[in-house]
């Protein structure tokens, strides 16, 4: 056993073998200043040596498990769920956080999912009690799948491939021009990629889409609202441009679909003459 003996008035230090040192003896005399004081207790140097290294150990130890956590981390559906939450009870500290979240790659995952089950029940709905604007859009596209005929087993992969199409050039579109507007009022702080993370992630209103009748209402109202406390906290924006540079898209949705009804009335119109 090696005990490291260090003078408290100069220092000076010596590793002495314990063995060499005789028993009983108490106080030792520095060979550099002459100090005389108490030898450190027999074992003391390896016992805090031995705490030093543990502790190291241990920190390491601590490090590495740190690591594996992190590598490892929460699995899909635990992110999916925490997202759904966040966005729909906590928007606002939810967006907040995901300012510094890199990339699109998490939001695009959670849009396109909510955003293509959501899709599949609005259809499935509209059919079943249906709905002039569904109808016409299946006349229009005959390829769109029609889920009334889900029951007889026709609903195929290439109808969920489509649903799935659908729902993601969508959203490009969509978070394109929220975000041209956004821009054109100068409230577009953090790039296209922020835009896109609101649209994507208020997609999770799409689950309101279960419900028959009014599901889809209530889903796009809480779905807006969402987008503007989305908006505020990407860009660091006020809530009143956000407002603004949702209201010019939807304004531009209205007209549009005013149209596409006159159309559609027309067109059963001319099928009834």
């Amino acid at each position: 056993m090696i005990i490291n003996i260090t003078c408290p008035n100069c220092d000076f230090s010596k590793k002495v073998p314990s063995e060499k040192i005789p028993e009983g003896i108490k106080l030792v005399k520095c060979p550099r200043c002459s100090n005389t004081f108490e030898l450190p207790p027999m074992g003391a140097s390896d016992t805090e040596s031995q705490q030093d290294l543990n502790s190291e150990i241990t920190d390491r130890e601590r490090i590495h498990r740190s690591a594996i956590s992190a590598d490892e981390g929460p699995d899909f559906f635990t992110v999916l769920w925490q997202a759904f939450k966040g966005v729909l009870f906590s928007p606002a500290e939810f967006f907040a956080e995901k300012r510094r979240e890199p990339g699109i790659g998490q939001s695009f995952a959670f849009g396109l999912l909510l955003g293509s089950l959501g899709a599949m029940f609005d259809i499935f709905w509209a059919s079943i009690l249906g709905s002039p604007v569904i109808n016409f859009i299946l006349k229009m596209f005959p390829e769109f799948p029609n889920l009334n005929y889900l029951s007889d087993n026709h609903f195929s992969s290439m109808d969920l491939i489509f649903i799935v199409f659908y729902v993601l050039i969508f959203m490009f579109i969509a978070s394109a021009v929220l975000h041209a507007c956004l821009f054109i009022i100068g409230g577009a702080k953090s790039g296209f990629s922020g835009t896109f993370k609101v649209f994507a992630y208020s997609n999770a209103t799409s689950i309101f889409s279960l419900i028959p009748f009014v599901g889809g209402f209530i889903g796009w109202i809480w779905g807006l609202v969402i987008m503007v406390i989305g908006l505020s906290e990407i860009h660091e924006t006020s809530t009143v441009r956000a407002v603004f540079a949702l209201l010019i898209p939807v304004f531009l949705l209205i007209i549009l679909g005013i149209i596409l009804g006159f159309i559609a009335f027309f067109i059963f119109s001319s099928q009834i003459i």
